[in-house]
């Protein structure tokens, strides 16, 4: 009996092989139904699939992805288990198994690095935000343009912490003149000229301060410059806290009903922050409760 499944030709006549190739074969549908639904999902976001929404619903289908490829890991090594019973440790039937089993982790491991990127990708999104304030609510904000803000508050704040440090130098100018002047050093107009320079350097570089502080806020709007604004409406912050398996649940409500985390968490105990109107508050209370903790903030 010959298995393609993994692309190699396994001849295996261990215990319950036709009990795995079925499973295997079953496998393989769900990956293609799975793969493709994401494809879809995704190319239905257009230009938008770098968004909060587009990534959140691209990583609802990964972690849909790779329960199933670590179902398929498992089985494979458990099936290789028996062929190295029944046939030999360095058997053909088990060689055959291995090679499979090698692809499939492969293929589960990719996976993982993808949900890693999008969750890093999230979690930029939401410092963007942070960052960006009552400017947007961030639903149309893309992941470049996420990036471009926070790069551009942290070259602004860079400018700022030198500006700072300019400013501080030209008070110890101004310091040391009035030293000079306590100590009846130099002549009375020479102190007095070197304490309205040191006192020019000290403004100066105040207003250096001020300016950077004042490109902090061009920086966001510049990245901001393509992103839709939407206009405030009366809602509350909630943080909801769930663990890794029910996270597929939580982002499903958040995609139903329209909102978009500012920060978020995800570990083997999950959380985020997001936004609700105060009329769906119910609905989102109600929606979330079975398998979500909700604490109002």
């Amino acid at each position: 009996m010959a298995n393609n499944s993994e692309g190699i030709s396994t001849k295996v006549g261990v215990k319950g092989d036709k009990e795995y190739k079925s499973a295997l074969q079953q496998i393989s549908r769900q990956l293609t139904v799975l793969n493709t639904d994401m494809k879809a999902s995704q190319s239905a976001f257009g230009n938008q699939a770098e968004t909060m929404d587009g990534m959140h619903d691209r990583l609802e289908k990964l972690n849909e992805i790779y329960e199933v490829q670590s179902k398929k890991v498992e089985l494979i090594r458990e099936q290789l288990e028996k062929a190295k019973e029944e046939y030999g440790e360095n058997s053909k039937q088990a060689d055959s198994l291995q090679i499979a089993l090698n692809k499939a982790t492969v293929q589960m491991n990719e996976t993982r690095n993808k949900i890693g990127d999008t969750e890093q990708g999230l979690q930029t999104l939401a410092d963007a935000q942070a960052v960006a304030g009552d400017a947007t609510d961030g639903t149309n904000m893309t992941l470049k343009e996420a990036q471009e803000v926070l790069k551009g508050a942290a070259t602004a704040s860079k400018d700022a912490a030198e500006g700072s440090e300019e400013a501080g130098d030209a008070a110890g100018d101004l310091g040391d003149a009035a030293d000079d002047a306590a100590d009846g050093a130099g002549s009375l107009s020479d102190v007095l000229k070197d304490a309205g320079d040191a006192g020019k350097g000290f403004a100066d570089g105040v207003s250096s301060v001020l300016d950077v502080l004042g490109q902090i806020g061009g920086a966001v709007a510049d990245a901001l410059g393509q992103a839709s604004v939407v206009p405030k409406v009366a809602g509350k912050m909630w943080t909801v806290e769930f663990d890794y398996l029910s996270m597929n649940d939580v982002m499903k409500v958040l995609k139903e009903m329209n909102l978009s985390p500012s920060a978020q968490n995800f570990g083997e105990n999950c959380s985020l922050t997001v936004r609700v109107r105060l009329s769906e508050e119910e609905s989102f209370k109600k929606k979330l409760d079975s398998f979500a903790k909700l604490k109002e903030i």
